[in-house]
């Protein structure tokens, strides 16, 4: 007979299994909400249009790759430009190289662009079409996303009656499916003009520190119109402010609060 010693011992070596009611309780939490990770491969798209300057707008790759290619047929020097500057095509130019100098001339001026293009294309192991392939997307992801925002309509994109996206399934497509387009927004800064998800709901602006500007902005206009913070007002003045701000607001395109 075994001692009650060594059966205590073999109860404390073996792992107590967890009711099936457990087990599926700890599959159900370590899933995440499938709103969240919707917003996240969104926010990720939103990084990456937020890397084009405001009102910025992105040549077409595959138009000054044909101009590539046309200058380095022609005899003599052979210039092509881009951005105010421009480069020299050698004699015989191969179909990579003519995309890499037309990639090249596509991002000057956007260093920021050219840095996650070049990290990422790194990252993802992809073949030597990666660079190219990562800005033509975020060219057309820049041009959808501002035409959903505006209303206008996108191939293989629909806003349903409850302002939801609903998209055919791309790389595109999957960042913004099921997302309520309402809270797709331009920041009312006019000299951010970024696009933005509005977490908050109400929020009119990319960033608090956008929010901040346009305050001050508005109170060094109202104090060149004679209107300093902390003075008591007339009825008369009162109504006279109210409308300088109304008429201030409608020229920058700011929105209502």
């Amino acid at each position: 007979m075994k001692s009650p010693s060594i059966n205590k011992r073999k109860q404390a070596q073996s792992p107590v299994k967890p009711s099936r009611t457990r087990r599926k309780n700890a599959r159900i939490a370590r899933k995440p909400a499938p709103f969240q990770g919707k917003v996240s491969r969104l926010d990720e798209l939103l990084r990456q249009i937020a890397l084009i300057p405001p009102g910025a707008e992105l040549p077409d790759l595959l138009k000054v790759y044909e101009t590539v290619l046309a200058s380095a047929n022609r005899s003599g020097p052979r210039y092509v430009g881009g951005r105010g500057k421009s480069a020299l095509i050698p004699d015989a130019i191969s179909t990579e190289d003519a995309l890499a100098k037309a990639l090249e001339l596509c991002l000057q001026g956007l260093d920021d662009l050219a840095e996650y293009i070049r990290s990422r294309s790194q990252d993802d192991e992809r073949p030597p079409g990666a660079p190219w392939f990562w800005y033509m997307f975020i060219r057309e992801a820049s041009e959808k996303l501002r035409n959903v925002v505006q209303g206008r309509p996108v191939p293989g994109i629909t806003v349903d009656p409850d302002g939801i996206i609903r998209a055919e399934r791309d790389y595109f497509a999957e960042a913004v499916d099921e997302i309520d387009s309402t809270l797709l927004r331009v920041c009312a800064r006019w000299d951010c003009q970024r696009i933005f998800f509005a977490k908050q709901g109400k929020s009119k602006y990319d960033t608090e520190k956008c929010r901040h500007v346009v305050a001050n902005r508005l109170l060094r206009f109202l104090e060149k119109e004679g209107f300093s913070a902390g003075v008591n007002l007339t009825k008369k003045d009162k109504a006279r402010k109210a409308t300088l701000i109304r008429e201030w607001k409608e020229q920058h395109g700011v929105p209502e609060t």
